[in-house]
């Protein structure tokens, strides 16, 4: 009988880890050696018992992130189901085979020395964006001379740091680019290191397991101008701010410059420490405004004749008017129609333009947030503004509270992660929770489906 369980429990433990080789295969498909070799490869299984996962991280960062970014994936992949997931740290046992084993992964990048590693720390440079074809309007144009400065002058341009907020598309990655680009365009000598907030997370982890945070830390400091986009995916994450932090003085104190890209302005980060958000905004602060008519439509007539489109004036004008939340999307929307023009090979009149870009006229008509649809729910339900921030989970509070957070996800581009930091802070395994339950609650119930449609009709007309 001894012999029979142990056999069980041998079996058990070879189906967990076919199980969790089945995820780490699938996973890898879909993120890309790069990111999983940084995130997935360090794991190890501890169990699968009871429809619960456990693993192991070498690091408490690195089990933070792949909390905040795996974890729904992981149970999707799973070919069994998963309730739950908890990542300890530290070392387990050595039969427990960790994730790099689960599937063939690329050889580990070799040992690279400091002459060369500035080629894989830098992020790509688009040769597209430059200054010469950024347009400029009231709304952004002391940015874009802000950022021409700091390609002229370097360290000397007289503010450090320059940081750049604004939305998503209104053209903070553009002058980044261009800053990079004017440098590269006219040799001067200046050591420039452009980085998205993914590949300094990914060469800030890439350095600590590869033991060659010195390294890291040194190219870095040698930059002339150090370039972070996207600043806000940084936050939240003890070890890596700080050394943005000692990076961020290094370069000050030595007359090196720092531009920095987010779409917040420092005064809005509270989960930074007062010291940091005071650096961060010593410098020059600018906020790229959103666009207006006239600047959507110049931007539109620019492209149009880069790409020598034949277009006519009735349509960028309607575009122009209709697609207000960003350049991003603007661009897209001439791009679809650019291609099809190109297709059909005729002039295509208004009605045609309207049909193939009819999706984003329907999401785009209005910006919506966050704020304003907790406020129509809280009022629609008679409960305190208060109460969507609050941890209560009384059926009367936290129904409207699930039905809030499903609709920003439905109307809103923001993450789940910030979606949760706009409901006191709330995880965001919460807010998926909740638009799974908001979703069967209107498959069981008509009259509540209905209750969900009037609710974001008015947020929409609002």
């Amino acid at each position: 009988m001894e012999g029979m369980r142990m056999n069980q429990l041998a079996q058990k433990n070879l189906d967990n880890v076919d199980v969790w080789q089945q995820i780490c295969t699938e996973l890898k498909k879909r993120i890309g050696n790069a990111t999983y070799n940084s995130w997935i490869n360090p794991l190890k299984l501890v169990s699968l018992e009871n429809h619960e996962l456990q693993l192991s991280a070498p690091t408490k960062f690195i089990a933070d992130w792949v909390e905040t970014h795996f974890y729904p994936k992981i149970r999707a992949l799973s070919p069994v189901e998963i309730r739950t997931i908890s990542i300890s740290i530290g070392g387990l046992n050595e039969q427990t085979p960790p994730a790099s084993e689960a599937v063939e992964v690329a050889p580990e990048t070799k040992v690279i020395n400091i002459d060369n590693y500035n080629e894989a720390i830098s992020s790509r440079i688009d040769k597209r964006y430059r200054f010469d074809n950024f347009i400029t309007a009231s709304s952004n144009d002391i940015a874009f001379a802000a950022a021409k400065k700091v390609a002229e002058k370097g360290g000397d341009a007289g503010f450090n740091p320059l940081f750049l907020h604004a939305g998503v598309g209104l053209g903070k990655t553009h002058l980044l680019h261009a800053i990079a680009n004017y440098n590269l365009d006219n040799n001067t000598g200046r050591k420039v290191l452009y980085l998205s907030a993914e590949k300094f997370l990914h060469c800030f982890i890439r350095s600590l397991r590869d033991k060659k945070i010195l390294e890291f830390k040194e190219e870095l400091r040698s930059a002339d101008i150090l370039m972070i986009d996207d600043f806000q995916f940084i936050c939240g994450k003890e070890s890596t701010q700080q050394e943005f932090f000692h990076t961020f003085n290094a370069l000050v104190d030595s007359g090196k410059q720092l531009v920095i890209s987010c779409d917040r302005a420092p005064s809005e980060f509270t989960e930074l420490e007062e010291r940091m958000r005071s650096r961060l905004a010593s410098g020059l602060v600018m906020d790229i405004e959103k666009t207006d008519y006239n600047l959507r439509l110049q931007i539109l007539k620019s492209k149009t004749a880069e790409h020598e489109a034949q277009i006519s004036d009735e349509i960028l004008e309607f575009m122009a008017e209709k697609i207000t939340s960003n350049v991003r999307e603007l661009e897209g929307a001439l791009n679809r129609i650019t291609a099809r023009t190109s297709l059909v090979s005729r002039q295509i009149d208004i009605d045609s333009a309207k049909n193939w870009i009819a999706d984003l006229l329907k999401v785009k008509t209005k910006d919506i947030s966050i704020q304003e649809i907790q406020k129509e729910v809280a009022a629609e339900f008679n409960i305190n503004l208060s109460d969507m921030v609050s941890s209560s989970r009384a059926k009367q509070i936290a129904r409207p509270r699930q039905i809030a957070m499903y609709l920003a996800k439905k109307l809103t581009t923001s993450s789940l992660m910030e979606i949760g930091k706009m409901f006191g802070g709330k995880d965001h395994t919460t807010v998926m929770h909740a638009c799974k339950k908001i979703d069967e609650l209107q498959r069981e119930d008509l009259g509540f489906m209905n209750s969900i449609e009037t609710l974001t009709a008015k947020l929409k007309s609002c």
